[in-house]
């Protein structure tokens, strides 16, 4: 195995667990990471592992609509 491979393993983290959203459905804490994403950095990498790539791209989609439900 190389070196970066061997690096990646040792350091991977997965996101903290969150007491809000106990259950197996994640959908509305995916929904919370992303509005908490935007004021803050710091839940970027706990938002950015919980959520898909493709409701992410249309949470980004709508956002730049103009038609986000928060807007």
């Amino acid at each position: 195995m190389s070196e970066a491979i061997k690096s990646k393993i040792e350091n991977y983290k997965t996101a903290p667990f969150d007491s809000r959203f106990p259950n197996q459905n994640q959908t509305q804490g995916c929904w919370q990471n992303y509005l908490d994403f935007h004021p803050c950095e710091k839940p970027r990498r706990t938002s950015r592992d919980n959520i898909s790539s493709s409701l992410l791209q249309s949470l980004k989609n709508d956002r730049a609509k103009s038609t986000f439900a928060i807007m």
